[in-house]
């Protein structure tokens, strides 16, 4: 069993320019959660909206997740009932949703 994942600011994170320097992105309370030196003007920003977005995709991930499961699920359940032959390519969607499970169980969540 893996350790429990830290839990991380709570969103909805924006990226804002507070002075000519910095790239920041900012938690909903304006805490800064993260700073992004501007070497790279375009870079820089395209990164800040980048983090900006990882609550929302952590949280799409997740949903993506419990829905992959209730899929497979339902795909053993139709496998059991006897009906048509299963093809290899449909075994092997079947084994290939089960080890991206697997993987995503290993990984944050």
């Amino acid at each position: 069993m893996s350790a429990p994942a830290p839990k991380h600011t709570p969103g909805p994170w924006k990226a804002v320019i507070r002075h000519d320097a910095l790239d920041v992105v900012v938690a909903p309370d304006g805490i800064s959660v993260c700073t992004i030196d501007r070497n790279r003007r375009d870079e820089s920003a395209a990164d800040a909206a980048l983090i900006a977005a990882a609550p929302e995709t952590a949280a799409e991930r997740d949903r993506l997740k419990a829905t992959n499961a209730e899929l497979v699920k339902a795909l053993e359940g139709l496998m059991g009932m006897g009906g048509p032959p299963w093809t290899r390519k449909e075994l092997n969607v079947v084994g290939a949703a089960r080890a991206a499970l697997a993987a995503a169980a290993k990984g944050v969540s």
